[in-house]
This record gives structure tokens, C-alpha cells and sequence, in this order.
């Protein structure tokens, strides 16, 4: 099991990571300030309009399609596109990973049965192909084949061979006499490992005056040769970057270890700890990624197994919400992820460093009321004295649906057993009178959501408390008594409370 790198180990200066973004790399040539940029936010959606001003914090973006103002946290934004802007607007210095583009990956069956994927460009669709190029080739893809075709980052050298790479490029920037661009090619060269052409293109610069970069181009003349030269030492690295980039960490990590036992005074001991950043950005990133993903389902799992033992009372079921049940599933994750369960715990504690991540609903349904009024409305605008559905709020659900649906079948049950007609009050249950007979499902439901408010992991993204609907939000109901009078009880469904509660917790 791979031990996991504690959070307390990685590096800041390099926070934003090209290799980690995923789509929309398409959208960033038109980053400069002009009205119709692009931008993507992180949850996947493009906007389009003006970035107006960028600070440490954020940047404030105009929208061309309302004219209206946002004020963006850099999490708000992909990855790619936030460390694009902070590179535009003078906030960070380039950094110094290898080039990356957006291409297609297309997941096919080999005779009906294996699966394979591949990773190119697709040049054409025909009537029975897909042809995808790859390195040189081009690979036809029956249509018939096809599972699934998506966009990914991926590093240059997974699609194009270097020299294609150094063709490409070259006609794009076709340097001529100019020095500064002869530094830009070297300096893309070196960066996915063309050292022959990068030093050819730096030595040019130096014989045209060095151009704006001139003071620099020793020490840029100086990385390429040494690279050169360690041969060995430089295909370990491009392992390293190889097994990141695949997030094959545990591998990774290995080789970075060997490299250290195997050369220990390499002189191109900066560019390991340059690799060692980058795999501690994208570890952290690839596990807070796994952890969001698998953070409910693992919830679930650990909440429905605790309520089949029936002699959980809902005292021990809070005490556990509230100390135990976070072992249980930081336990469960870490397995899943190969990681000690202290990490994924510390990854967690960390998550708002790579986004807000989506929001959650937990509602605790019918046993809302055990809670207590002021914990129910609590957050809520009820609290302020605000009412109708959600306490003002407007939020409704799926899961708000079932939860009224059972209220009222809880009434009607209640209404033919005699509970609420002539003949006077039912008796009040208590609190584990509850528990005792709610169904399984509704207290894993509830531990679930106590264990999300409670537990001390979570943050509440918005709460909402909706009007109790067997006494509208009154706290009682009205039957009639022994002498014919109607008599104001205690409403049996929500016990005076008023409101049952449901939040969005992240």
C-alpha cells in the first residue's frame, strides 16, 4: 500500500497544473482582454465575456451575454484557465510543465470482447471508420466498435512523435532572424525533451544578439547541455512524468526513490525536485478528486451498515455520527485508494484547495423533530422568521417529495389507529420510541445527515426548513374532544416543531 505523501509536504509554486485540467485547453487561445474571452469554470460550464480585473484573490469578469458582473475565486475557474489569466495578468511565471492539448480518446472493442482505448486526433469520420491519428499513423476505428468517444489533456508527446512535434511548431512560429522566437522553440523543445533541437534553436538565438531574453540565454544554453549529457538520468525522469501523467502513483513514486538512490550528485537533481512538486500537486489533486467521488456512496455504506444491527439506539447512533463513523470511512476510502487512512483524511481536511466541490443534499426526513426546533431551523430563514416552503428559501428535491409522501402516510396511519380523532390525545413516543420503529432506510437516512451536519468533516452549503405538512407550520392540529369540543394537540408528526429540515453540505 502506498503510504500516501502528507499535504504538509507540497510545494505552493507550482499550484495550478496544466496535466491535471480536463477539457476546454481549445478555449484559452483567446485569453487576452478582450471582449469574447472565454473562460471555463471548474464544474465543466464556459462563459464569455471580459476579464476586467485579476488580483491574488480573483478576477471580476463582465459577461457579454447580460453585461452582468461576477466576482470569481481562482477555484472557481479549471485549472488550466485559472493559471493561464494569473500567467496573463503578470500574477505567476510560467510554469515549467510540459505542453499539453486537448485530444481525443476513443474507447473501442477488439473482436466484440477486450476493450482498448486509444489516444490521437480524429481527421475524418467515414461511413464505417473513425480514423484517428497517433504518433505518425493513422489508426481506422470501426464506428460499430465504438463505446465511447471524450476530450482529455494529455502531454504533446502522446499524440504527435517529437520530431511532428518540432515540424509543428516550427511552422507555426517560423523564426527567421528573430531571436526571441528561436528562445520560445528552444524553450518548447527542451520542454517535451527535444534537447537537440532546443540547443540548435538557443545557440541560433545567441549568434542573433540574444534578443529581450539575452542575459538569460546562458544559464537556458547551460540546462539543455547538461540534459543532454545525463542521458540515463533524463529517461528516468521522463518515467516519472510518464507514470504522473498516467496516475500510476505508486509507480511513480517508486522511480523518483530510485533516482535518488542511483544518482545521488546528478546535476540534474533540481529537475527531480522539480518532478517531486509536480507529483505531490497531482497526487493531492487526483485523490481529493477520488475522495468527492466516492465521499457519499462510502457515507451510505457505512450508515446503512451500522442500522442493521438493531440494537443501536439513536443515542449511540449520534455518539457515533459524532466520533467513530469518520474512521469507518476514511477507513473504507483509503482502501479503495491504496492511501493510509491519516492522508486521505488530511487530503480531505484540504479539499477547498483544489474547488468547492458539488454539494450534496441530506435531509433526516421524518425524524426531523428529534433534533429539536432551534437545530431544525438553524442556518435556515425560518430562523429570521421567514416562512413557506424551504423557510423562503424555494428549495425543493426528489428527496423532498418522499419525505412529505411519508409524512402523510404517517398521519393517515395515526388517523386510523385512532390517534388523532374523538377520543382524545394519542400518547406522545419519545425519541427512541421513534427510532425503535422508523425503517431501516429512514435511519440510515437520518445518520447519514447527522453524521454531514455533526460529524465535524462536512460544511453546509444552504439549509432549508420546510412547513411540517400534516399541521402546515402551526405546530398542532385540531381534533375534537370527548365532549364534542374542538381541542389544539401537538402535532404527532412533527411534535410542535413546525418544520422538518434538509441541507446541501459539501
Amino acid at each position: 500500500m502506498m503510504k500516501g505523501r502528507p499535504m504538509s509536504f507540497l510545494r505552493p509554486r507550482h499550484a495550478l497544473r496544466a496535466a491535471l485540467a480536463v477539457l476546454g485547453a481549445f478555449l484559452v487561445g483567446a485569453l487576452a482582454p478582450l471582449p469574447g474571452q472565454a473562460i471555463q469554470l471548474r464544474t465543466g460550464e464556459v462563459l464569455v465575456g471580459e476579464v476586467v480585473d485579476a488580483t491574488s484573490e480573483g478576477l471580476s469578469f463582465r459577461r457579454l451575454d447580460t453585461g452582468g458582473f461576477l466576482e470569481l475565486g481562482w477555484n472557481d475557474l479549471s485549472t488550466l484557465h485559472a493559471a493561464r489569466i494569473k500567467r496573463l495578468k503578470g500574477l505567476v511565471v510560467a510554469d515549467d510543465d510540459e505542453p499539453t492539448l486537448v485530444a481525443d480518446v476513443v474507447l473501442y472493442l477488439i473482436g466484440g470482447v477486450a476493450r482498448d482505448e486509444v489516444v490521437g486526433l480524429i481527421q475524418e469520420y467515414t461511413k464505417t471508420h473513425v480514423l484517428l491519428k497517433r504518433k505518425g499513423d493513422v489508426l481506422p476505428i470501426k464506428r460499430e466498435a465504438i463505446l465511447r468517444m471524450r476530450k482529455r489533456e494529455v502531454p504533446v508527446l502522446e499524440v504527435y512523435t517529437g520530431e511532428e512535434y518540432y515540424q509543428l511548431k516550427l511552422s507555426e512560429s517560423e523564426p527567421g532572424e528573430d531571436a526571441d522566437k528561436h528562445i520560445a522553440l528552444g524553450e518548447e523543445m527542451r520542454r517535451v525533451g527535444g534537447f537537440a533541437r532546443a540547443e540548435e534553436h538557443l545557440t541560433r538565438a545567441e549568434e542573433l544578439g540574444g534578443g529581450r531574453q539575452a542575459s538569460q540565454l546562458p544559464i537556458m544554453l547551460q540546462r539543455v547541455r547538461t540534459l543532454r549529457e545525463a542521458e540515463a538520468e533524463r529517461e528516468l525522469l521522463a518515467q516519472i512524468r510518464i507514470m504522473r501523467n498516467r496516475k500510476e502513483f505508486s509507480r511513480a513514486e517508486e522511480l523518483m526513490a530510485e533516482f535518488r538512490q542511483t544518482y545521488p550528485d546528478s546535476r540534474l537533481m533540481a529537475e527531480l525536485d522539480r518532478e517531486e512538486s509536480r507529483f505531490d500537486e497531482a497526487l493531492a489533486e487526483h485523490a481529493v478528486e477520488r475522495l468527492r467521488q466516492a465521499w457519499d456512496q462510502t457515507v451510505r455504506r457505512v450508515a446503512d451498515e451500522k442500522v442493521r444491527d438493531d440494537s443501536v439506539t439513536l443515542a449511540s447512533a449520534r455518539a457515533y455520527a459524532e466520533d467513530k463513523m469518520s474512521d469507518d470511512v476514511f477507513g473504507r476510502i483509503a482502501r479503495s485508494l491504496e492511501l493510509e487512512p491519516d492522508a486521505v483524511e488530511k487530503y480531505w481536511s484540504e479539499r477547498e484547495s483544489h474547488g468547492r466541490g458539488r454539494a450534496i443534499v441530506y435531509t433526516y426526513g421524518v425524524g426531523s423533530w428529534v433534533l429539536g426546533a432551534d437545530k431544525i431551523i438553524a442556518g435556515t430563514k425560518a430562523e429570521g422568521g421567514g416562512g413557506g416552503p424551504g423557510g423562503g428559501g424555494g428549495e425543493q428535491d426528489p428527496e423532498l417529495d418522499r419525505i412529505i409522501r411519508k409524512l402523510r402516510d404517517l398521519q393517515n396511519q395515526q388517523r386510523r389507529a385512532g390517534g388523532g380523532g374523538a377520543g382524545g390525545a394519542p400518547r406522545e413516543e419519545s425519541e427512541e420510541d421513534w427510532w425503535r420503529k422508523a425503517s431501516r432506510n429512514d435511519r440510515a437516512g437520518w445518520l447519514r445527515a447527522y453524521f454531514a451536519e455533526f460529524g465535524g468533516h462536512m460544511e453546509i452549503a444552504a439549509a432549508y426548513s420546510n412547513p411540517c405538512p400534516n399541521c402546515e407550520a402551526s405546530g398542532t392540529i385540531s381534533v375534537l374532544g370527548d365532549s364534542g369540543r374542538e381541542q389544539k394537540l401537538k402535532c404527532p408528526v412533527c411534535h410542535g416543531t413546525k418544520f422538518t429540515r434538509l441541507f446541501r453540505a459539501r
